[in-house]
């Protein structure tokens, strides 16, 4: 869970709520995260709240995505801030780039060290979306 800071400024007098919405942008929802569009509230005297965030852990090889948050309303006599939007960016995972690896050797045994011996050795580039692996 990802726990997204929503601050309360200047007056924290009766108790007041902030409306948001969420937007995918490179992440969708439901699929890379989940959260439903509605509301916080902060009780009297309370300055600080959070909009919980749940990110979901896939098997799929994926690139940094990003979504936003935003404040859409305030009741309560609350007024919205200048900061209304929040963008988050979940690191990429699952190793988008690939995995470089040996195939099938585990141990090479050189017989003499003083000898000259030419060794081929096979490299593979598993999973990945993207690009050239060198």
């Amino acid at each position: 869970i990802l726990s997204i800071p929503v601050l309360r400024r200047v007056g924290s007098y009766g108790p007041v709520t902030a409306e948001f919405i969420s937007k995918g942008l490179t992440a969708q929802p439901d699929s890379d995260y989940i959260l439903l569009n509605g509301s916080i509230t902060f009780q009297h005297g309370q300055t600080l709240n959070y909009i919980n965030v749940s990110i979901v852990d896939d098997t799929e090889s994926e690139f940094n995505e990003i979504f936003e948050l935003q404040l859409t309303g305030a009741t309560g006599g609350a007024i919205l801030g200048a900061q209304l939007i929040a963008r988050i960016t979940i690191a990429k995972s699952d190793s988008p780039n690939g995995v470089v690896r040996f195939i099938n050797q585990s141990a090479i045994t050189i017989p003499n060290p003083n000898s000259t011996l030419r060794l081929t050795l096979f490299v593979e580039r598993a999973d990945g979306l993207l690009g050239d692996a060198t």
